[in-house]
């Protein structure tokens, strides 16, 4: 399959922003929302040389990234062009999109009488990069006798084993990810439905092994994945991630071209409200669906607090704005979502209509419909067994 590349518009923001945090969390770096949004301004400034193109799929979404900078250059009278970022989703490993962007820029800049990339630029590793941890260089390459010469930006690569540090290229990456199985161990009727709904979301291919209570659950098969002998859990290669909450955060940072990581600005609701969900309102929601009400006297010994308290707090989180992070959905809306879902659902939370409408705007995502489905069948299936 081959990528389009084509310059990005300002309209394409909103799927730039993912695969730019991506880069960042390669490199192991963290630039600032204010620098992000210079540098999106700057993209589209006609006065400036910077641009950015992007690859998009043949459903038309953006799966990588480019950034050249167009300067003079000390060394040379002709112009040169600055191949900064060159970013390339997971799921796009291996199949040449890293290298049509890199083409794209050449083509770009020859358009442009400025600098193009040499075909040896598809060698280097991840982001275009070559091993120069200690400083940023620029390096030159003259084409035939044109005016044009490439420079392509020297990145350091990120640290491994106690600060030996080693460039993956594609086919590494490819291989440490994404040809690594995707396993989902679950229940229909557990919280295993979150946990499909958020592989729904990141759309990655995986095989469901289907679990009943007592019995498959706690043999020594499963044990060895989960000693809890409870259900969800996935094993992504050699990983091994249980708890819901983990679950959701694991693929939307294993995966981040969907988006459903956080922002940098994000980080603390998204972070706040996905474990008070894991926290006090699974607590407070079972206690009270056991019967089990805490003693005023003593609802400072109980880390969940009051129920009153968790749902006050609840209708706050889900308040205010359309997402529990902002007016973005993330992986903390699966998870609230989802608990509020079935809170509503099984009556084990109040009906208020914050939660009510708050529900009714994540239960129209497709990846929910689609989980729900595959639960729904897959629960037929374990019942006429």
């Amino acid at each position: 399959m081959t990528a389009t590349v084509r310059p990005l518009e300002p309209s394409d923001r909103t799927a730039w922003e993912p695969l730019w945090e991506a880069y960042q969390r390669f490199y192991e770096v963290v630039i600032p929302g204010e620098t992000t949004d210079l540098t999106w301004t700057r993209f589209h400034d006609p006065d400036e040389l910077m641009h950015a193109l992007g690859a998009f799929d043949e459903d038309g979404r953006l799966v990588g990234i480019v950034h050249a900078i167009f300067h003079r250059s000390c060394w040379l009278p002709q112009w040169t062009c600055y191949l900064q970022d060159l970013y390339v989703a997971d799921s796009q490993r291996g199949l040449g999109t890293g290298a049509a962007l890199i083409d794209a820029v050449a083509d770009f800049a020859r358009a442009r009488r400025r600098q193009a990339l040499l075909d040896d630029a598809r060698n280097e590793c991840h982001g275009a990069a070559a091993v120069r941890p200690d400083r940023r260089t620029l390096r030159l390459h003259p084409v035939s006798q044109s005016s044009l010469t490439i420079g392509l930006a020297q990145r350091p690569c990120r640290a491994i084993d106690s600060g030996r540090r080693q460039c993956l290229t594609e086919r590494q990456q490819e291989e440490d990810v994404m040809a690594e199985e995707l396993v989902f161990y679950t229940n229909p009727m557990s919280r295993g439905r979150i946990a499909r709904w958020m592989l729904e979301e990141i759309g990655q291919p995986y095989r469901t092994e289907l679990l009943t209570f007592g019995e498959t659950m706690k043999a020594p098969e499963y044990l060895s994945v989960n000693p809890m002998g409870k259900v969800p859990a996935i094993r992504h290669g050699n990983t091994v991630v249980t708890e819901c909450a983990a679950i959701c955060a694991y693929l939307a940072e294993t995966f981040p071209e969907k988006g459903l990581a956080p922002r940098p600005e994000e980080r603390a609701r998204y972070y706040r409200w996905m474990f008070f969900a894991a926290g006090p309102l699974e607590s407070a929601v079972t206690m009270k669906a056991l019967g089990f009400e805490i003693p005023t006297e003593r609802l400072r010994m109980a880390g969940c607090g009051g129920f009153g308290d968790v749902m006050n707090t609840l209708e706050m989180a889900v308040s205010g704005s359309t997402y529990v992070t902002g007016e973005r959905f993330t992986a903390a809306d699966v998870y609230v979502g989802a608990h509020i879902g079935w809170g509503l659902g099984f009556g084990s939370i109040e009906k208020r209509q914050a939660f009510v409408d708050y529900f009714g705007r994540v239960s129209e995502r497709e990846a929910y419909k689609r989980a729900n489905a595959l639960d729904d069948e897959a629960g037929k299936t374990m019942q006429a067994a």
